[in-house]
């Protein structure tokens, strides 16, 4: 996650967060004017494998899509496309692909502007 200042706070403010980015997005909101997230596919990724299944997956979006709409800060988020492929031969790329699309659907729902 990288950020431009606001304020006295350092531009350029680079934080590695593998998994709670919801909960760092809440402690960011308002100390700086941009936060910027590279990558939600990784993040999905990562939370894939440290969750026991769809469910925590849906609750750890909730989670980000909550911090994302309450931030004071403007979030730009960035997602690869992984569903225009062809389909995975094996069921965990396909449970992936399934889970980036449903988790790129439901930020997008939630942003004021989007982009591809």
């Amino acid at each position: 996650m990288n950020t431009t200042g606001s304020g006295g706070a350092a531009p350029g403010t680079t934080f590695e967060e593998p998994l709670a980015v919801g909960e760092l997005l809440n402690k960011l909101s308002g100390r700086y004017d941009v936060v910027l997230l590279d990558c939600l596919t990784l993040w999905l990724s990562n939370v894939m494998a440290h969750s026991d299944g769809d469910d925590a997956v849906s609750r750890q979006s909730d989670l980000l899509i909550d911090a994302i709409k309450n931030s004071k800060s403007t979030c730009i988020v960035v997602s690869n496309e992984v569903g225009l492929g062809i389909v995975p031969d094996n069921a965990l790329a396909r449970r992936f692909r399934d889970l980036a699309g449903f988790v790129n659907q439901r930020v997008a729902q939630a942003a004021d502007e989007h982009t591809c």
